[in-house]
């Protein structure tokens, strides 16, 4: 079973995002967060990366480009796939961070079981 770390500060869109991946796909939610301060405490304290990580992009505090900036120098980098989330997609920074390898996508909210669908199900049935 796969592994999901969920960093986002919207209590609703948390909650829709979890509801979607529990009832369609085989995975756990090792933690819900609501900042990318959060997210680094969560990580740095583990000693295993979650299989994926739902990142939203705008957070107060921490964006999530500035999570993947830490990111990128971690100890994690190449051991977790990354999904970005966001109620705006588009603009330079997204075209700049499509190009680190563990990010595998950009879905715009509200999430739905259709727009997760092709990153989920590829990646469920990765070894």
């Amino acid at each position: 079973m796969k592994s999901i770390l969920l960093v986002d500060d919207d209590y609703v869109s948390s909650f829709v995002t979890e509801k979607v991946l529990k009832d369609n796909f085989d995975i756990e939610i090792i933690n819900a967060v609501s900042n990318s301060i959060e997210a680094m405490v969560f990580l740095d304290e583990k000693d295993t990366s979650p299989d994926l990580i739902l990142l939203d992009i705008n957070m107060p505090l921490i964006t999530g480009f500035e999570f993947l900036d830490w990111y990128k120098r971690s100890a994690h980098i190449g051991k977790t796939k990354i999904l970005m989330l966001s109620s705006r997609l588009g603009g330079k920074e997204q075209k700049e961070y499509e190009k680190i390898n563990d990010v595998i996508g950009f879905i715009e909210k509200p999430l739905t079981t259709e727009k997760i669908g092709k990153y989920m199900n590829s990646f469920v049935k990765e070894a």
